[in-house]
């Protein structure tokens, strides 16, 4: 069992504003779930975050007044303490359905936001422990990777909702 697992619900990103096949604003889903699971959590109504529109793509979470921005975490443990702490965090890199793997030296993928929800400091121990995360491109599945894996792709900074 984890030692941190916050439940919630992330929207897919496919099919899903105005009927377009893809809705490029990963980050406006998973600023939707953190307030979702936030305010679940604290039983307080969810404000209202307007989506950015049809011109628009990659929404960027840390550009809200609703969150705040901090170092990502260095360890599986710190993971537990800031989701402990704070909430769900949005993480960004070529992270999830994003991360297309390895070649020759080179990352593929391209940007990406998701949003980790769980931390396990006694599974995948070789590996760094083990994260949870909802992914709007990977529907709504709860997902998991080592944090070694993880954190190789994940970008310096991270948002939870305030």
């Amino acid at each position: 069992m984890p030692n941190i697992l916050l439940q919630g619900r992330m929207r897919w990103q496919f099919f899903h504003y105005n009927g377009l096949l893809v809705d490029l604003n990963c980050g406006w889903y998973c600023l939707k779930a953190a307030l979702g699971i936030k305010h679940a959590i604290a039983g307080t109504p969810q404000p209202h975050v307007p989506h950015p529109g049809l011109g628009h793509i990659a929404y960027d979470p840390s550009n809200s007044p609703l969150v705040t921005t901090v170092a990502t975490p260095v360890s599986t443990a710190a993971w537990v303490a800031m989701l402990t702490n704070h909430g769900p965090v949005i993480a960004s890199g070529k992270l999830g359905g994003a991360d297309w793997g390895k070649i020759g030296g080179h990352r593929l993928g391209v940007g990406h936001f998701i949003l980790i929800n769980g931390a396990d400091t006694a599974l995948d121990v070789a590996d760094g422990g083990r994260l949870y995360y909802l992914d709007p491109l990977q529907g709504r599945f709860q997902r998991h990777d080592t944090f070694n894996h993880l954190d190789q792709r994940m970008n310096a900074t991270v948002d939870y909702v305030t």
